[in-house]
């Protein structure tokens, strides 16, 4: 009679070659042990998982509003999609490529995709077919990102409770997926809802649910689509609030947050000359919260002014970033995703290219460079934001970036 302990190493033996007949034939990921069994093999095994192709380089940017929805007929005729004049253009991607970008997050509204007009579905997929195939041949990966956008005739967060609306949702998504994944060799991954909502936080109807539901259904599709997954509003607190345990046998998932924080947002425009990092000596002085808050600000927003002292206060700079980085790293070592698998799909100061801002210019590249560096501390990919004509970091002349914003970026490019 064998002893407890040889059955139990014959069962392990068996399941151990088991897992490697599926590794072989790309069943199953190496990395995907259980989370907290981690041990040197899989850290290992864990460090050496390569980015997928798409992201090229991990060095990416957004184009915001390229891609624009426009009725074909009167009311209630489907919507087609078309391009906004600068914003998406072979020179454009060709110039990226350029300055050492190696993929491209290109964004569009589901809408034209949510039409029960056979044909006109046919007609927008072939568009966005045609958009990625452009990039491709520029030399970049492309992230093909969908969502609702604030002018669509539907919101998001009316489509996530209602059962009909989101099965055309998911019709949509599942129909781009089919598409994208014609052709394996393309480097393209789908990104199937950009910053879904929050609400409700709980119970079916709320993302990480939907965001499941939508996920089986796509691989029903489209098994080996890399599809990129999110937390609610895709923010950086969030992403480590999912359960990732669906996941972890897919190896072509890919998580994604944003970072956004007080100096990048400058209180929508609201503020001027806040400063990177913060000088907590700043709040105590009237003189300098006078230069920063505007007198109509002041007096209609008072809460901005708490704001800005909040962060000349306890904002500690790149100890916070890295603080929140860090914590998106340790909640992905939890699931045994491979840092390659994660990015950090938008970010930037949002804050236009006025004149008043470039008082402000060695700040913004200190930021970027302190982010951008966090970033790849953690060998994550990300995305800038975004490549158009109102950017702060963006020639419209020429079409490039300037010269001190790809230092600050890491890019190699002329």
């Amino acid at each position: 009679m064998r002893s407890l302990r040889s059955d139990r190493s014959a069962g392990l033996g068996r399941i151990a070659a088991w897992a490697a007949i599926l590794i072989a034939q790309g069943g199953l990921c190496p990395i995907t042990q259980a989370a907290g069994s981690g041990n040197g093999r899989t850290a290992a095994l864990r460090a050496n998982t390569p980015r997928p192709a798409y992201l090229g380089n991990g060095k990416g940017f957004a184009i915001l509003s390229a891609v624009i929805a426009t009725p074909t007929g009167g009311v209630g005729s489907p919507v087609a999609y078309r391009l906004q004049e600068g914003r998406w253009s072979p020179r454009l991607l060709a110039q990226a490529k350029k300055d050492g970008f190696g993929f491209v997050r290109l964004i569009a509204t589901i809408m034209p995709l949510m039409s029960d007009d056979g044909p006109a579905r046919q007609t927008a997929l072939n568009w966005l077919d045609a958009q990625v195939a452009q990039a491709n041949k520029a030399g970049l990966g492309v992230s093909l990102s969908l969502g609702f956008w604030s002018g669509d005739a539907l919101a998001q967060d009316k489509a996530m409770p209602d059962i009909a609306l989101r099965r055309k949702v998911i019709r949509a998504q599942t129909a781009v997926a089919a598409m994208l994944a014609r052709d394996p060799s393309r480097r393209i991954a789908l990104e199937f809802i950009s910053e879904p909502h929050c609400a409700p936080a709980t119970g079916p109807n709320s993302w990480q649910p939907i965001q499941l539901e939508t996920w089986r259904a796509i691989r029903r599709v489209a098994p080996k689509l890399p599809l990129v997954l999110t937390g609610c509003r895709a923010r950086v607190d969030t992403i480590v609030q999912v359960d990732a345990a669906p996941y972890v046998q897919d190896p072509n998932v890919i998580w994604s947050f944003h970072y956004y924080d007080f100096f990048a947002g400058q209180e929508y425009e609201k503020l001027r000359g806040v400063p990177f990092p913060p000088r907590p000596e700043l709040a105590g002085s009237a003189a300098a919260m006078a230069r920063m808050v505007p007198t109509r600000t002041a007096e209609s927003s008072p809460r901005i002014t708490a704001n800005l002292r909040d962060y000349l206060l306890h904002d500690k700079g790149q100890a916070t970033m890295r603080s929140k980085i860090e914590s998106v790293a340790a909640w992905a070592r939890r699931y045994r995703i491979p840092a390659s698998h994660v990015s950090m799909n938008e970010w930037a100061p949002i804050f236009t290219n006025r004149p008043e801002n470039e008082a402000i210019r060695a700040d913004t590249l200190t930021w970027l460079r302190t982010l951008r560096q966090e970033a790849e501390r953690q060998d994550f990919a990300w995305a800038y934001w975004s490549l158009t004509p109102k950017d702060l970091n963006f020639e419209p002349k020429t079409q490039a970036f300037r010269s001190d914003a790809k230092a600050a970026l890491g890019l190699s490019g002329r």
